[in-house]
């Protein structure tokens, strides 16, 4: 009967105990003397702590564990930290540790990383918000936190709705080309390099302005939506509305240039004064050509076309045709001038064409029989022939009368 009764006041006693511990524990050495802010303790001078090692958080992230749970991450050896529901390690700026980034910088000897080493995005924030993503394969978002779902994007830069008009601003100082510089290094029937401007309301094939150059194995398809030259052509592409090409200069040409980049391979320009020259740098016409010209399919390869103006003298007389009854015979009188070709505008051969007009009517009776272009001692003439066919009166000019040649050289 004693025994039943040490028995029960000692099972009493530990219920007792228990029931004023209930809100601390400590494990280890000296278990009587607790810490009271302590809800778990532990003591020992020669043991420690042991979290749970992961080589990976794939697993344990399928659990969606709360924030506040602690593990130690293998691959880092790094205590980490769940806290808005990623994993972060537990480093602070005091930390001296090889393997921890400081905030004051670190002399790491070789190439350590920064990063995540699981399958997440790492969105890099300021100010309490995301300015910046690196997504888990590898695309880099500025302003914005996800990519295109066709064709995500390598670098994305999203401004927003800003005040700022400069986007993407590259700088630099260097005694060379300083470039940004786009290549498509595929070769495949349908690779090309492009520089691309789209409007708010474009899309692959509308609305948009295109510099490109074709790779060495494009070829040209029929599938293609928009065919551009053969391999290697570069070209300036818009699919909009119209395409301007415009030097906003007032006193300025558009220079066109061939076959290299030096001044003597311009080719065309279009002047400030809007004229177009082809061969020349200089014009006062509206369409100027410094060598041959062909006009429609069939039409003839000509050199130049020259217009100049003279005058037939007051008082030039051209005799009465001769009319013999007896034999037949009429012949008109004729009369030949001369009229010099102004060495400005001289043509380089003979071979060419004469068209005349008067700026008076002619004396009765009096025709062109012909005019021609010629070289006397040097200098270039226009020979023409005039006909009096009447037999009583010669045929002569009362007043001077302007006379207008145009030559076509062929």
């Amino acid at each position: 009967m004693l025994q039943k009764r040490f028995v029960m006041t000692g099972a009493f006693l530990l219920c007792w105990c228990c029931t004023l511990l209930a809100q601390q524990l400590k494990l280890g050495s000296n278990p009587s003397a607790l810490m009271k802010s302590a809800l778990l303790e532990l003591s020992s001078a020669n043991q420690g702590l042991l979290f749970p090692r992961l080589n990976d958080t794939i697993s344990i992230n399928s659990s969606n564990p709360p924030d506040g749970m602690v593990i130690y991450f293998i691959p880092t050896r790094q205590l980490m930290l769940r806290a808005n529901g990623v994993w972060v390690p537990m480093v602070s700026g005091t930390v001296t540790a090889t393997n921890a980034w400081n905030i004051n910088g670190n002399t790491n000897g070789a190439l350590r990383i920064l990063g995540t080493l699981d399958n997440f995005d790492l969105p890099i924030y300021t100010n309490n918000a995301e300015r910046m993503r690196i997504s888990s394969a590898g695309n880099v978002a500025i302003g914005a936190t996800s990519f295109d779902g066709t064709n995500p994007e390598k670098l994305l830069v999203n401004a927003g709705s800003t005040s700022s008009v400069n986007a993407i601003y590259a700088k630099g100082s260097v005694n060379n080309y300083f470039q940004i510089n786009i290549q498509n290094l595929g070769n495949g029937a349908k690779s090309s390099s492009d520089l691309v401007a789209t409007a708010n309301n474009g899309t692959e094939t509308t609305n948009f302005v295109d510099l490109g150059i074709n790779g060495s194995g494009w070829q040209q398809s029929s599938q293609s939506p928009i065919s551009t030259g053969l391999a290697n052509d570069c070209y300036l592409l818009g699919a909009g509305q119209d395409l301007y090409i415009a030097n906003n200069n007032a006193t300025k040409s558009t220079i066109f240039l061939t076959g290299g980049t030096l001044a003597a391979n311009e080719a065309m320009r279009i002047t400030a004064a809007g004229n177009l020259a082809i061969g020349t740098t200089t014009t006062n016409a509206k369409a100027d050509v410094n060598g041959t010209y062909k006009l429609g399919a069939k039409g003839n390869i000509n050199k130049n076309q020259i217009s100049f103006a003279s005058t037939i003298p007051a008082t030039t007389s051209i005799g009465g045709a001769t009319l013999v009854i007896l034999g037949l015979v009429y012949t008109p009188a004729a009369l030949d001038l001369t009229f010099n070709i102004p060495a400005a505008n001289a043509p380089t051969s003979t071979q060419a064409t004469v068209a005349v007009s008067f700026g008076a009517d002619l004396p009765a009776s009096v025709s062109v029989a012909f005019a021609r272009v010629q070289l006397n001692t040097g200098v270039y003439q226009v020979k023409m022939r005039l006909l009096n066919s009447g037999t009583t009166t010669a045929g002569t000019f009362a007043t001077a009368v302007p006379v207008y040649f145009t030559i076509t050289e062929f």
